[in-house]
């Protein structure tokens, strides 16, 4: 009997992702995000990734091709041991210059920083962990800007700020 996406949801949280059924939490992840809605999916391989080490080894190979199928390249592993077309895709994400050059996007990120290498404007409205603060490192990194301008929410400096410090910004 196929997985549900809850079922599955309910496996990764309990930590219940073993040889007998990991075959199945992929494939109904993969089918959910061929037919259900691939947010959801990919949402499910980056909770998965915290149970990896509970797959069986045999199931590596798939993890991987659901992850490169989804973007997720930053998550890859052994990358010189993947297929010629999963290796190209992976360095295609890469930002490029980086001090290191060990920087992967996954693929919203990589569409983000493309435009801004570019030189397109760009407002982003994304969550906590979607890396944000990358791209604009990498963008800084690749010196190739007029102007800059990150705005972050008035909590997020609020956090930074104590009552005995000086804030970083002056009145004018």
């Amino acid at each position: 009997m196929a997985l549900t996406i809850r079922d599955v949801r309910n496996l990764i949280t309990r930590g219940d992702i073993n040889a007998n059924n990991g075959f199945d939490v992929l494939a109904s992840i993969a089918h959910h995000g061929t037919f259900g809605d691939r947010n959801q999916a990919r949402e499910l391989l980056i909770r998965i990734l915290d149970r990896r080490r509970d797959l069986p080894e045999a199931l590596e190979a798939v993890l991987q091709s659901l992850l490169r199928e989804h973007g997720l390249f930053p998550y890859l592993q052994d990358v010189d041991d993947l297929p010629l077309s999963d290796r190209l895709a992976y360095e295609a994400h890469r930002a490029s210059p980086f001090p290191g050059g060990e920087l992967v996007f996954h693929a919203e990120q990589a569409l983000v920083y493309e435009r801004l290498l570019a030189g397109d404007n760009v407002v982003l409205s994304a969550p906590t962990s979607f890396g944000k603060s990358l791209i604009v490192d990498a963008i800084l990194a690749a010196r190739n800007f007029r102007n800059a301008v990150v705005v972050v929410p008035t909590l997020a400096l609020m956090e930074r700020v104590s009552p005995t410090t000086q804030p970083p910004w002056r009145s004018v």
